[in-house]
């Protein structure tokens, strides 16, 4: 599964409804401890929160759409030709800067880019732990989390 920023992941982009995400993910929703609670509005995978922009208590309406993703932990995830768990932070910034790519470190959570709609967060060692992508009128889960902290 390709991240493909600002457009989606794999096979899976932005716009799309709940049941057409489903039939092209071909695999059984399941909950992680990672995940956290109030998900109403997402449907849940193997490393994978995928969240749309309308819910009811029991989640994502039929005619919701696909908004962000919140990705840890998945061995088949691709960013810019290598799989997620080979990039290290120090590598995203090089990779970044080569390109004149404009993002923000932050402190708590790693890396936000902002013309991407993507933020990455780092475990101790460097490697990525997770990562957060949007569609750009989207504020991404790990830019939200930071402006929270903020505040």
């Amino acid at each position: 599964m390709e991240i493909l920023p600002t457009h989606g992941l794999g096979p899976l982009r932005f716009g799309m409804r709940p049941d057409e995400v489903r039939s092209l993910m071909g695999e059984a929703e399941t909950y992680e401890d990672w995940m956290g609670g109030n998900l109403n509005d997402s449907i849940l995978y193997h490393g994978l929160i995928l969240g749309f922009d309308k819910c009811d208590a029991y989640g994502p309406l039929p005619d919701s759409s696909f908004v962000d993703a919140w990705i840890r932990g998945r061995p088949d995830v691709v960013l810019w030709g290598k799989p997620l768990s080979d990039w290290t932070k120090e590598d995203v910034e090089a990779h970044l800067l080569q390109r004149k790519i404009t993002y923000e470190a932050t402190k708590l959570f790693g890396i936000n880019i902002p013309s991407l709609a993507l933020g990455m967060n780092f475990e101790p060692d460097g490697r990525v732990e997770s990562l957060d992508i949007s569609r750009p009128a989207r504020r991404g889960w790990a830019k939200r989390i930071v402006d929270a902290f903020r505040k």
